[in-house]
């Protein structure tokens, strides 16, 4: 085992090495290396060949950037022999708009490009080919001698930011920008307006910041349970940008080659605007009309879709975004618009019989069909989530598919292109890792690996179709990112990983060498105080049961794909003497796994653990009246973690659940334990009672015992352990588990069960 370690770590050397040389995030289309070294320094000159003042501008801009990283100051000087970084503007010889070639040779660096676009993204690559050591005496550095030529995959490769949710300054905007472009980030999705706030001075209406900027501070409560601001409560928490700082933020990622695109939602998530301006919301809403600071109150409010009034307001609004915003795209929303207001609405309905329509979707369509006219008539083009594709709308606006490859084939057989945000892909505000290891966790899992694999295009598309998707982006939504840092987090290294498969060929992709260059770039977010997530060394631990063998199989998979890891299953610390994971392994006895990733020695992950527990009901059958395989979940020995999505939870909705375990022989039984999960949010609730008896024939049964659960249910998502001693012999429990009715709607609650343990 010794010699295979050893193996491991002289190829990942030898891969580092390789990889500090030319390390370029993203991968570019072509790289030729060559012998010798650039030397930079204070000497070197930067001659434009271009006459270009956009060019000029990102020559300033890169020197400004260069001093800051590696404390050198370049100047802009004429023809010298040599030492210097020429550039060129060459359409003849470079077509696309964002390529470049760039050649660094002994004595010189030439930049050739189409535009200042072009030479942009040659100045964020030569950043990259510095060194990462940077020290403060030294006045001179190297640049490894190559060939680069580079293009894009993708002409739109955006990122998005929820400031609704949690209002981000004007600093942190820039700051998010300049990580953007450094990684070849050209479009910069700006969510400025939603339910819980909006951000965007509105000078017609100013009541829409002064009210619809702020609401009460919920800090430290999470979304999920944190109540509306009350009548008469002071509303403090919040912010917005004005319209000065608005066109300084527009200036700023200008001159990083990144396009701002604002999204005024509408026709839902809309309830900050309509505090601020109550008239144009649907009427007789039995929900009160308050600020949201949580998921409560939230989606329980429209605009109006049979006021006319309210599309005077609206494109009165959109009328400042529009000479706000140089973007040819508004994007205005329009997903997860819910009918029930406008059903209970009389001027909705009344507007509904006008157009002969039958549903509230049509009349959605209708809003959205109306909004985009308007957009079109003032010389812009309407973008907006892919529920947009179900109204007759211009064949000019642009569908953002959330919902994937569908949608985007519905768009393209009505002529409209689509920029691809599968949440599966895409959302950044989902953990990175197994939920335990993650901060503050939503509903879903994406990795860095499951980025990478990102692919905008859909592979049932023909060639004739491709042209209808212009690229992809992923979101970073800030329900549960309240801080610049938890921002940072939540968007690196992923954002490298959407970079890669935005810009770079397919053929051209390599995930190994990936995780050498995202490492490589850890060390200089280090150096800029930028946060990041180190979540792709954490080991994911995945347990499955083994009816036949009676046992649990264990795989173990770190992100990274490469990095040795190690594990016990005894509770204690791996270390690199503790086993080396190279296959699954099976357990069929109590056990704490603990894992960890370690690279050259040196512990890099977090320390993950899970827990088998082997007991008398271990892998006994399961018999109920409304069974299904998921129900062997209850005596399969694993436990379920910290997320009810886990696929270890067992989903109860039934009234009254009776669940048989046979253990195959009479036995002596000691104690009795189950674990339920609970979210009012979720509609999940812990049982209100749990009854258990026992026989020995299956048919004959004694009452043991009854639990009653007497408290009342708690907002935040936790675990309670149900357990009772039994001091019986039998070889059937029956466990009968009641259903609460804390909820007002019609289904019953759910009840999230876990492990049935009897010893």
């Amino acid at each position: 085992m010794r010699y295979i370690i050893v193996f491991l770590c002289f190829q990942l050397c030898f891969f580092y090495v390789d990889a500090q040389r030319i390390s370029i995030i993203p991968q570019p289309a072509s790289i030729e290396e060559r012998s010798g070294n650039f030397n930079v320094s204070s000497a070197t000159k930067i001659i434009d060949n271009t006459g270009d003042s956009l060019v000029a501008e990102t020559i300033q801009l890169f020197i400004k950037e260069l001093q800051s990283l590696i404390n050198v100051r370049l100047h802009v000087g004429n023809n010298v022999q040599a030492n210097n970084i020429r550039i060129y503007i060459n359409p003849n010889k470079i077509s696309n708009v964002e390529a470049y070639q760039l050649e660094v040779n002994k004595d010189s660096i030439v930049i050739t490009a189409a535009s200042a676009a072009g030479v942009l993204y040659a100045f964020e690559s030569l950043k990259q080919l510095l060194p990462v050591d940077i020290k403060a005496s030294v006045k001179q550095y190297s640049i490894p001698c190559c060939l680069i030529k580079d293009s894009p995959q993708y002409a739109y490769r955006g990122m998005h930011l929820d400031v609704s949710r949690h209002f981000f300054s004007p600093d942190f905007i820039k700051k998010y920008l300049d990580i953007l472009a450094a990684f070849k980030i050209n479009v910069f999705h700006w969510h400025l307006t939603d339910s819980h706030g909006w951000r965007l001075e509105i000078k017609q209406y100013p009541k829409l910041t002064s009210v619809g900027a702020w609401r009460a501070d919920r800090t430290g409560i999470p979304m999920t349970i944190a109540k509306p601001t009350q009548p008469g409560e002071r509303a403090t928490y919040g912010g917005f940008y004005t319209q000065e700082e608005v066109k300084d933020i527009i200036a700023y990622a200008a001159k990083r080659n990144i396009t701002i695109i604002p999204e005024i939602e509408m026709p839902g998530h809309c309830t900050a605007a309509l505090v601020a301006y109550p008239q144009f919301s649907d009427l007789n809403n039995p929900v009160p009309l308050l600020m949201p600071c949580g998921y409560e109150g939230d989606l329980k409010h429209n605009f109006c879709g049979g006021y006319d009034s309210t599309y005077v307001f609206l494109q009165n609004i959109l009328k400042e975004v529009m000479a706000l915003f140089p973007s040819k795209y508004i994007h205005i929303g329009g997903d997860e618009v819910r009918p029930e207001p406008w059903i209970n609405c009389p001027r909705c309905q009344q507007k509904m019989r006008e157009k002969g329509f039958l549903s509230a979707k049509q009349l959605q369509a209708y809003f959205t069909s109306r909004i985009d006219s308007f957009i079109t008539a003032n010389g812009k083009l309407m973008m907006g989530w892919d529920e947009i594709v179900g109204a007759d709308i211009e064949q000019t606006s642009v569908s953002m598919s959330w919902h994937g490859d569908s949608k985007a084939m519905e768009a393209a057989e009505k002529g409209n292109v689509t920029v691809m945000a599968p949440y599966w892909y895409t959302y950044f505000d989902f953990y990175q890792s197994d939920p335990q290891l993650e901060p503050n966790i939503t509903y879903a899992r994406l990795q860095l690996d499951t980025v990478y694999n990102f692919n905008p295009m859909p592979a049932f598309f023909t060639n004739a179709q491709q042209h209808f998707i212009l690229g992809g982006q992923a979101c970073l939504w800030t329900e549960n990112v309240t801080t610049p840092q938890h921002a940072e987090y939540m968007l690196l290294p992923r954002l490298l990983a959407l970079a890669e498969a935005l810009w770079t060929p397919q053929i051209n992709k390599d995930y190994k060498r990936f995780i050498m260059k995202t490492e490589l770039q850890f060390e200089r977010f280090d150096k800029q105080g930028i946060n990041y997530a180190r979540s792709m060394y954490n080991v994911n631990i995945r347990p499955q049961f083994d009816s036949s063998a009676k046992a649990v199989n264990v795989s173990l998979a770190s992100q990274t794909y490469q990095y040795p890891v190690y594990y016990t299953t005894d509770g204690t610390m791996p270390t690199t003497v503790s086993s080396l994971y190279l296959k699954p392994f099976s357990i069929n006895k109590n056990s704490i796994i603990k894992v960890a990733t370690y690279k050259e020695g040196r512990l890099v992950s977090k320390i993950n653990t899970d827990t088998i527990v082997v007991h008398k009901a271990f892998a006994a059958a399961i018999n109920m009246l409304r069974a299904n395989d998921a129900f062997s979940r209850l005596t399969d020995g694993i436990l379920g973690t910290v997320e009810p999505y886990d696929q270890r939870w067992v989903m109860i909705t039934d009234s009254i659940a009776t669940i048989i375990i046979d253990i195959k022989q009479q036995q002596a039984l000691h104690d009795f334990s189950m674990r339920f999960m609970e979210e009012p949010v979720g509609y999940m609730y812990l049982p209100k009672s749990i009854s258990v008896s026992v026989s020995a024939d299956g048919k004959h049964y004694q009452s043991s015992f009854a639990i009653n659960n007497t408290e009342k249910p708690q907002e935040l998502r936790h675990i309670k352990t149900f357990s009772k001693k039994l001091h019986q012999e039998a070889r059937f429990i029956k466990v009968e588990i009641h259903n609460a009715s804390y909820n007002k709607i019609a289904e019953q609650n759910i009840m999230m069960a876990d492990e049935i343990i009897i010893k």
